[in-house]
């Protein structure tokens, strides 16, 4: 069964550079420009892993994940801009299972990622990775 990872960014440079890595990789990859975007996404996908941005329009990635926490435990992987220790602690305060920094390294971002991936899809929803 293909894996599917859910990118959620709202620069499309981004979204593409990720997605043509991940396919690469043998994932289905589903993209979404912001938080409203990717609650549906996620209703009606149910995607094994979310890359999630911060600053979107719309709904920004800490409102997505604080809707997101209510009702899945999906791993989520936050890849932004944003560096400041307060913006980490809050990511991971929100339930984000990692965070990573722009710019990043596609072998950076696959080492976070790997993980994830890796454990049965019903053992992660019920531990988290």
């Amino acid at each position: 069964m293909t894996r599917k990872i859910l990118v959620v960014d709202d620069t499309r440079n981004v979204q593409v550079m990720i997605s043509d890595f991940l396919s690469g990789q043998d994932f289905e990859v589903l993209m979404a420009s912001d938080g409203r975007e990717a609650l549906d996404a996620v209703h009606h996908a149910d995607p094994d892993l979310i890359l999630l941005d911060i600053m979107m329009p719309t709904m920004d990635g800490y409102q997505f994940i604080s809707q997101l926490r209510r009702e899945s435990s999906i791993p989520v992987i936050m890849i932004t801009a944003r560096q400041q220790e307060a913006d980490i602690i809050r990511g991971f305060d929100l339930g984000a299972d990692d965070y990573i920094t722009k710019p990043f390294r596609l072998r950076e971002y696959w080492c976070a990622c790997a993980p994830c991936c890796a454990a049965p899809a019903r053992a992660r929803r019920a531990n988290r990775c």
